[in-house]
């Protein structure tokens, strides 16, 4: 009688790849994959911002506006209030007139806050790329949501990432990256309360 070649120590190998397959079979599903895609855009937004900050670290002046939110944020910090008034915006401004209105308040008291938090432009950036980066999940979800289009949402997010006049806003503080974000936020939750108030036919 023959003896069987495939003993009991050549089959317990096979069985447990296949399992640790098994296991992992569900990571590389449509939903998963949509999932890496999305990481992948988010990993092309920060090489996007690594020449942000190699200028910066060699002496490439950020925040220049003395009307910005860095300079708005760094008055109200040192006790001169919501002050930084530029005459291009308002021609009644002078030394003793710098109360403003020409920053949106929460960009600049959560850059103040980053400021009390490290006390460098680098905070400042960092807060900026923040949004930059959390603006593309916030466009995915968007689209992916109203256009059923899986494809179109990943590439509305690419579009944003790569888009060289967003990132250069990331050591400007004009506060449009702040308000990206929360307009996009915004009209994801408005989207979401339409979709979901809408009556349910059938």
């Amino acid at each position: 009688m023959r003896s069987n070649p495939h003993t009991l120590e050549d089959v317990k190998p096979h069985k447990g790849i296949l399992h640790i397959l098994d296991i992992l079979k569900p990571i590389f599903t449509r939903e998963h994959a949509d999932k890496q895609w999305l990481t992948g855009i988010i990993i092309i937004g920060i090489l996007f911002l690594i020449p942000t900050y190699v200028s910066y670290f060699n002496g490439q002046l950020i925040f220049p506006s003395d009307g910005g939110a860095w300079a708005i944020a760094s008055n109200l910090i040192n006790g001169k209030g919501y002050s930084a008034c530029a005459t291009d915006y308002f021609p009644f401004c002078n030394s003793t007139n710098q109360a403003t209105a020409m920053r949106e308040p929460i960009p600049v008291l959560l850059m103040a806050l980053a400021m009390l938090i490290y006390p460098s432009k680098v905070s400042g950036m960092i807060l900026q790329s923040l949004f930059y980066l959390a603006t593309i999940p916030v466009i995915y979800a968007i689209l992916k949501k109203n256009s059923s289009s899986i494809p179109t949402a990943l590439l509305a997010a690419f579009l944003w990432a790569v888009s060289i006049p967003v990132t250069s806003q990331v050591d400007n503080g004009s506060g449009d990256l702040a308000a990206a974000f929360f307009f996009s936020l915004g009209l994801f939750f408005f989207l979401k309360g339409f979709r979901e108030s809408k009556p349910k036919t059938g």
